[in-house]
């Protein structure tokens, strides 16, 4: 048995508005897990249908998408502050990476961020 396979994969939740974004995203996370280390399984869906999934412990967040914004990242915070969020978006804008720090994300990078990175 490979060590892997008694590794808890971990789910990532993924919310984006944009069709190709979301599917984008996801596949950033959906490959097999190297031995040693755990597999990443992407959950996409909306806000309210990740929020309501005690598993997930890490929520990546396009804020590229046109209705997610700052208050977004609150209203996650507020709902389950255990929940690790990534955002992902511009680069060059200072303010929002500030904000999105303060708002509740634990990271951000921006469009540019390689797979590996992300991962």
């Amino acid at each position: 048995m490979a060590a892997n396979q008694s590794i808890e994969p971990i789910r990532i939740g993924v919310i984006a508005d944009e069709p190709i974004r979301l599917a984008g995203l996801s596949s950033v996370f959906d490959q097999a897990g190297k031995e040693g280390h755990a597999q990443l399984v992407p959950v996409p869906g909306s806000m309210r249908e990740l929020l309501a999934q005690p598993a997930l412990k890490y929520l990546v967040v396009d804020m590229q998408s046109a209705s997610l914004g700052l208050r977004s990242l609150e209203t996650i915070r507020r709902a389950r502050p255990d929940l690790r969020m990534i955002v992902i978006g511009p680069s060059g804008d200072e303010d929002l990476v500030i904000n999105s720090i303060v708002a509740g994300a634990r990271a951000y990078l921006d469009l540019s961020a390689s797979p590996e990175t992300v991962r």
